[in-house]
C-alpha cells in the first residue's frame, strides 16, 4: 500500500525523497523535526516541479502552430493545451495552500499566450503589408511611367486599385491583421489618389466629385472593416478568458473535492482507531488515560463533519473563483506589452515555423 501522510496524501518514493530531505536538514540543523513542516517543505518542492512541467508542456503544445494564423485556431490550441497543462499540475502538486503555485501557472500560461498573440500579429502585419507591396507594385510602376497622368488615368488608376484589393482578398493566411493592413494600405494611397483624380481632364467636376464621395464611401466602408475585425478579436479574448477561469476552477473543484474525501476516509480511519484505543485502555482500567483521549477524539469528529459540509465546500470554491480571477488577463499583458515598447515580438528573430 502507498504510504501517507496526514490529509491522506500519498508519499511515493519522490515525495518520501524530499520528505526524508527535509528531515535530515532539520536534524542536521540542530533544530527538532516536525511533520507539518516536512510536509510542507515537500509540498513546496513537488509544486515548483508540477508549476515548471505544466508551463513546458503548454509551451510544447503551442509551440508547433504556424504563424499567421488565425484567432480561432489559437484560441482553440490554448483552450487543448492549457487544459492539458492544468491537468498534468493538478495530478502532481498536493497543498498547494491559497492556490499559490496554480495562480502561477495561469499567469504564466496567460503571458505566454498574450507573447504568442503578440507575435502571431507581428507576423500578420508583416505578411500583409508584403502582400500588399507584391500586388501594388505593378500599380506603382505605372504610376512612375505617368501612365495615370494621362486622360482617363484616374479611372485606370480606380480600375487597378480595385484589383489589387479583390487579388489581397482572395489570398488565404493572412492572418488577424488583413483588415486592418488593407485599411492603413488605403489610407496612405488617398493622397495618390487624389492627385490621380485631380489630374485627370477628361473628368468633368461632377464626376470627379462623384468620384470623391466614392472615395470616402469606401474608405469608411474599410474603417468599418477593420474595427469589426478588432472587435471580433477582443470578444473572443474575453471568451478565452472566461473558458480560462471555468477550466481552473472546475479542475480544482474536483481536485479539492477528492483531496476532502480522502481526508475525511483518513480521519475516519483515524477515528476508529482511537476509539478501539480508548476502549481498550477503559477495558483495562486505565480511565484517566481513556478521558484524556477525549479532545484528540472531537478534533476528528470535527474535522470529519467539516470535510462532509457542502456549504463549507460552496464557499471555498467561490473564494478559489475569486483569488483566480484576480490573475492578469491576455489584454492586460498584451497593453502592458504595448505601453512598456515591447510591442509585437520581432518576427525576424522568431524560430517557429511560418
Amino acid at each position: 500500500n502507498v504510504k501517507t501522510v496526514k490529509g491522506g496524501i500519498p508519499v511515493n518514493g519522490r515525495r518520501f525523497s524530499s520528505l526524508v530531505q527535509s528531515y535530515v536538514g532539520t536534524i542536521r540543523s540542530g533544530q527538532v523535526p516536525c511533520l507539518d513542516n516536512a510536509v510542507s517543505a515537500m509540498a513546496a518542492i513537488e509544486n515548483g516541479a508540477a508549476l515548471g512541467e505544466a508551463l513546458a508542456l503548454y509551451a510544447a503544445g503551442m509551440g508547433g502552430l504556424r504563424l499567421p494564423a488565425e484567432l480561432g485556431e489559437l484560441s482553440a490550441a490554448h483552450g487543448t493545451c492549457e487544459a492539458d497543462a492544468l491537468r498534468l499540475f493538478m495530478q502532481r502538486s498536493f497543498k498547494d495552500e491559497e492556490q499559490g503555485f496554480q495562480a502561477q501557472l495561469l499567469a504564466g500560461i496567460t503571458e505566454r499566450y498574450a507573447n504568442l498573440l503578440a507575435e502571431n500579429e507581428a507576423v500578420s502585419e508583416q505578411s500583409c503589408r508584403a502582400l500588399l507591396e507584391q500586388l501594388s507594385a505593378a500599380m506603382q510602376q505605372k504610376l512612375s511611367a505617368g501612365i495615370y497622368s494621362q486622360p482617363g488615368g484616374y479611372q485606370a488608376y480606380a480600375r487597378d486599385q480595385n484589383q489589387v484589393v479583390e487579388n489581397y482578398r482572395a489570398k488565404p493566411n493572412k492572418g488577424v491583421k488583413a483588415e486592418e493592413a488593407l485599411e492603413q494600405f488605403l489610407a496612405s494611397k488617398k493622397a495618390e489618389a487624389e492627385a490621380v483624380l485631380k489630374a485627370d481632364n477628361l473628368l468633368t467636376e461632377a464626376e470627379k466629385q462623384v468620384a470623391e464621395e466614392k472615395q470616402r464611401a469606401e474608405m469608411l466602408e474599410q474603417q468599418r472593416k477593420a474595427a469589426e475585425e478588432k472587435r471580433l478579436q477582443t470578444e473572443q479574448l474575453m471568451k478565452d478568458q472566461e473558458r480560462s477561469h471555468q477550466e481552473h476552477v472546475t479542475q480544482l473543484e474536483a481536485k479539492l473535492t477528492e483531496e476532502l474525501a480522502s481526508a475525511r476516509r483518513e480521519a475516519v480511519r483515524a477515528l476508529e482507531s482511537k476509539l478501539t484505543e480508548q476502549e481498550a485502555m477503559m477495558q483495562k482500567g486505565f480511565e484517566e488515560k481513556a478521558r484524556l483521549m477525549e479532545d484528540e477524539i472531537s478534533g476528528l469528529r470535527r474535522e470529519i463533519s467539516s470535510a462532509s459540509k457542502t456549504d463549507f465546500l460552496l464557499s471555498l470554491f467561490s473564494t478559489i473563483g475569486d483569488g483566480l480571477r484576480a490573475v492578469a488577463s491576455v489584454s492586460d499583458y498584451l497593453t502592458s506589452r504595448r505601453l512598456s515598447g515591447k510591442g509585437a515580438s520581432n518576427p525576424g528573430k522568431t524560430q517557429r515555423r511560418k
